[in-house]
């Protein structure tokens, strides 16, 4: 208990003893001022605080002045248990104004002691100092010995506080203030007693939570020596906490011992000095144990949770911690341990270099420490937000102290400058980091600051800067920090034309990263993210191999970067595929003993012959699962010999583009079934912005209206021209220098595998030359009328879904087309145009669709327990915002499956996003998304495009169709219809779309209306 709450606890109290004393009793009317004052106190101390409150701001506005003063004083104390520190500050100075007037001196020496608690919470150290020191004096004078005490307890906390506080001399700054807590309490009343000792005993818990426990520890043993018989359990555990700052493990281990096995404290504390000792599986095992006992005691229970999941942090056992960390940021009630396991998640995301996510989980936490506020600038600078990491310094340099806080703050003032630009601020601030921290002991820092300075230096001067912090590094066994510099050292060789150097280091990085990330849970967003590190080193190995010639080995070295965890998710589902081995040899051994038995009984030759060809289907499906089986316990990429000769079976021609988020050129792998060749691309941000800028043009039609004010009236906007000459320029970019190769391969099929923000780009529209739609045709002709065109994440996952074979399973076709409202309050229209399509595609299948309520996630997902053949969806696609991540994901809407609504009220939508997608059986499938921005999503450096599309592909579908942007209800019902006449007659999906597309061209439409949807494969 801290001293905010021994003085809240003993002056409630103390003012109801006092009003329930002769002044205050005897002859008293009901419902008197007194008599409420009284009986809110009481309530007060049953824990009704909000009604209390709502009391106690009714009183302060009554004629008895008396009264009112003790009504703000109340309100006051109660306001700043809710933080409300604001609110709190109006009543308490009015609650010592008033006392002040009625020379109520008990009175206003409280509320100045409240006042400088509240100067404290807002981080006002000069303000606080000044009211507690004015508290000591008026105790001292009126000989109130628990308030003199409380006053000394609370400058004691400052000293520990101020920014200065680690040069202190301590006899100065500290013992002025412990000497009054060593003495033993007088003999007083016992709740007196009790008090004082627990004040003593927080004030050892301050010296032993100040970062110079180990100087202080000697005082808090004489605190815990001097007052061990007031209560023997909690300063034992005191005196046990001081020897294991003193690094006396076996007394602490003893003093332990001494303490009843359900004491939380202790467990945790005896799990510390385990890890101390360097036995850290002997802590692990102790506090998983005492989670378990605990069970009845929650409060305990999630201490001790809160405490395993911050030390398997520390230790990197991130996919351990991950999961308990969660887990109490989302249920527990205890603000305390909610907001360090936001922040400790924080840290989770950031070491995975997943900025935004930390950033949320920081604001989330509430936490506006020094430490929250170094964090979260990180987050900041790491994203670039250099207005809103200056404030977060700002705030943060308010409360800090010297030596870790102030190297900490000086290093983030250099990266904030180095963002902006200004490189001579930010090398004169990580040199001042480097020195600060050098003196102060901080070796990250050191070499954090090392870091910086190397990116700033010449050639020469950034590897001794990079060597030096190696050593720093590789000695305190930091695997993150060892594989970044090996990075930048592979980057500097290579800039050096020291290509063999560069490779060496590069691969070293790439250990060192894989390292880093096997500690984080499977299908984890930390995982995710983690992937970006080691992803941007592959690719700077595959410009080594470039430089050296090596074509194929840069392209195995930038093909191994993409998608990894699309890779190894589609691994897992594949996995599940084969799973069922088992149970389909048990179904071939009862199919052949059928078969022998309808022989025996003389069955017709067409009933064997049925269950000959079952049993023969039988038998390839177990095959199948065997070959999926044994590729899922590999899901390294793919090599350029089997890629080759993949592409050569199918007729196809693969464009593979390498860009940068920056100014570097970028290079695009052309591969077809006889070899490859590459081509430089122009620098990656002038290319990614053409890119963007025809993309916008491509997702609309290329004549509008618009009003003109002049005439009073509307006039066309056509935009046809500029479309096809930013489209001709990009193809000249993007396509031209497959040309050659495209003839000479005689292919007849185009792959597509772009990474960044080409994962999103329409190539289907970019549009042929000009003269072949300025004739008579009025529309312009673009490629994917002319070529079939796939795209996929990576090579790895096209050939995965060459190799399944199609399902053999169900049509299913479901959509919600009703109007409908989701939980976070959008009203989404009604689709008729999407009830057409699936009774279009009924039809043509001889299958019912689910419409309406039947278009449910149960329903749907019961449906699914086995790969079907088809799954159409036509129904909205949206984007939602994960609570848990703060990310953006893809979703479906679909009905809830309950009963109609009241009259008049929206149905109540459900929703299908991608975790749920990726987790189903459709090993096999041809999946279609009839539905907006379905192929769009987040972007993960290294991964690509986070969106549904992936999700399909993820759970093992064979071909996935989905949209690059909003589709018309209307005209996706005719491209649907064409599509499936082509899909149910055998095409291949990718023709199957190019001939839709063709199909359309012809009938008029917009390219916005038939290049929007790609496929898979």
């Amino acid at each position: 208990m801290d001293a905010q709450r021994i003085c809240i606890l003993t002056f409630c109290l103390g003012i109801f003893f006092f009003l329930m004393s002769s002044e205050f009793t005897g002859n008293i009317q009901a419902a008197t001022p007194q008599e409420n004052l009284a009986r809110l106190a009481l309530l007060r101390s049953e824990g009704k605080i909000d009604e209390a409150l709502e009391g106690y701001l009714a009183l302060a506005k009554v004629a008895d002045g008396r009264i009112a003063a003790y009504a703000h004083f109340f309100a006051g104390q109660i306001l700043l248990e809710k933080d409300q520190t604001g609110t709190a500050l109006t009543h308490l100075r009015e609650a010592l104004r008033m006392a002040q007037e009625q020379a109520n001196a008990e009175l206003a020496l409280y509320s100045r002691f409240q006042l400088g608690i509240a100067a404290g919470m807002e981080e006002r150290l000069i303000e606080a100092q000044i009211e507690f020191d004015r508290c000591l004096q008026e105790a001292e004078q009126a000989k109130n010995i628990l308030m003199t005490e409380r006053a000394h307890f609370e400058l004691l906390r400052l000293v520990l506080r101020s920014p200065a506080h680690t040069e202190v001399n301590i006899d100065k700054g500290i013992m002025p203030h412990i000497q009054p807590l060593l003495r033993s309490p007088a003999a007083d009343r016992a709740d007196e007693i009790a008090l004082r000792s627990t004040l003593r005993l927080d004030a050892a818990d301050a010296l032993l939570n100040s970062d110079r426990k180990k100087q202080l520890a000697p005082l808090a043993l004489r605190l815990a020596n001097a007052h061990l018989e007031q209560n023997p359990e909690k300063w034992l555990l005191a005196r046990a906490r001081a020897e294991a700052a003193l690094a006396r493990y076996t007394e602490a281990l003893a003093s332990l011992k001494k303490l009843p096995e359900d004491n939380a404290d202790a467990v945790i504390l005896e799990a510390d000095i385990y890890f101390e000792l360097g036995q850290e599986e002997k802590g692990f095992a102790l506090l998983q144990k005492a989670s378990v006992e605990f069970q009845g005691h929650l409060t305990d229970r999630l201490a001790i949770t809160s405490h395993l999941a911050h030390l398997l942090l520390q230790a990197r056992h991130y996919a351990e911690a991950a999961p308990l960390l969660e887990a109490l940021s989302a249920q527990t009630q205890d603000r305390f341990i909610r907001s360090q396991a936001l922040l400790d998640l924080a840290s989770l995301a950031l070491a995975s270099d997943d900025a935004s996510l930390a950033e949320q989980r920081i604001r989330a936490s509430g936490v506006t420490n020094t430490a929250s506020m170094r964090l979260l600038a990180a987050a900041l600078i790491a994203q670039d937000k250099t207005d809103e990491a200056a404030q977060a310094i700002g705030q943060a340099a308010q409360s800090a102290r010297a030596g870790k806080d102030t190297a900490e703050l000086t290093l983030l003032e250099a990266w904030l400058a180095h963002k902006s630009g200004d490189e001579e601020q930010a090398a004169s601030a990580a040199e001042k980091a480097e020195q600060i921290a050098r003196a102060a002991a901080i070796p990250r820092i050191e070499a954090e600051a090392l870091i910086l300075q190397a990116l700033m230096a010449d050639a020469n001067t950034a590897a001794v800067l990079l060597t030096r912090a190696e050593s720093i590094a590789i000695s305190h066994g930091w695997t993150q920090m060892e594989a970044n510099i090996r990075h930048n050292l592979g980057v500097l060789a290579l800039m050096a034309n020291k290509n063999d150097e560069a490779i060496r280091g590069f691969r070293r990085a790439l250990e060192l990263f894989d390292e880093t990330r096997a500690g984080f849970a499977l299908r984890s967003e930390e995982r995710l993210h983690s992937t970006a590190s080691w992803s941007v080193t592959q690719r700077f190995l595959a410009l080594a191999y470039l430089a050296q010639g090596k074509l194929e080995a840069a392209w195995e070295a930038y093909e191994y970067s993409l998608a990894r965890d699309a890779r190894e998710a589609l691994a897992e589902s594949l996995l599940r595929y084969s799973a069922d081995f088992a149970e389909s040899v048990r179904a071939q051994e009862k199919a052949l003993a059928a078969l022998q038995k309808a022989r025996e009984t003389g069955a017709s030759r067409d009933e064997i012959e049925k269950r000959a060809r079952a049993l023969a289907e039988c038998t390839k499906r177990v095959e199948q699962d065997l070959r999926a089986g044994e590729r899922g316990k590999n899901p390294d990429s793919v090599k350029l010999a089997a890629f080759s000769q993949a592409l050569r079976k199918s007729g196809t021609l693969a464009l593979q583009y390498l860009v940068w988020p920056d100014q570097k050129p970028g290079v695009v792998f052309i591969i077809d079934g006889y070899g490859i060749s590459a081509a430089e691309l122009p620098p990656s941000d002038r290319l990614l912005r053409r890119a963007s800028d025809f993309k916008e043009l491509a997702a609309r039609p290329l004549v509008t209206r618009t009003w003109d004010a002049a005439t009073l009236g509307t006039k066309a906007i056509d935009n046809r021209m500029s479309f096809v000459t930013n489209g001709l320029a990009l193809s000249d970019l993007l396509l031209a220098p497959m040309e050659k190769q495209w003839y000479a391969s005689q292919a007849s099929n185009l792959l597509i595998i772009a990474d960044g923000e080409l994962a999103g780009f329409p190539f289907a529209a970019l549009p042929l030359a000009e003269s072949e739609w300025r004739g008579k045709i009025q529309w312009p002709v673009c490629i994917g009328d002319a070529i079939p065109i796939a795209t996929a994440v990576s090579a790895s996952a096209w050939i995965e879904s060459e190799l399944l074979a199609r399902s053999s399973g169900k049509v299913i076709l479901a959509g919600d087309v009703g109007e409908r409202r989701i939980r976070d309050g959008r009203i989404f229209s009604a689709l008729p145009g999407s009830g057409r399509e699936l009774d279009i595609l009924a039809k043509l299948f001889g299958q019912r669709a689910l419409h309406g309520n039947d278009a449910n996630p149960e329903r749907l997902t019961s449906l699914l327990r086995e790969s079907p053949a088809i799954l159409h969806l036509a129904t909205h696609g949206f984007f939602l915002t994960n609570a848990a991540t703060g990310k953006r994901i893809g979703s479906l809407l679909l009905a809830d499956g309950s009963a109609d609504p009241p009259a008049g009220a929206t149905p109540v939508g459900s929703i299908f996003d991608e975790s749920m997608i990726a987790a189903l059986p459709l090993a096999g499938s041809l999946i279609t998304l009839s539905a907006c921005e379905s192929a769009r999503g987040r972007l993960v450096p290294g991964e690509g495009m986070i969106s549904l599309m992936r999700a399909f592909i993820i759970a093992g579908a064979k071909n996935a169709s989905a949209s690059l942007w909003l589709v018309g209800d209307d005209s996706t019902v005719e491209y649907m219809n064409r599509y499936y006449k082509h899909i149910a007659a055998g095409v291949r999906p990718s023709i199957a779309h190019r001939n839709t597309r063709r199909e359309l061209l012809a009938l008029g439409f917009w390219p916005s209306q038939r290049s929007g949807f790609i496929t898979s494969n």
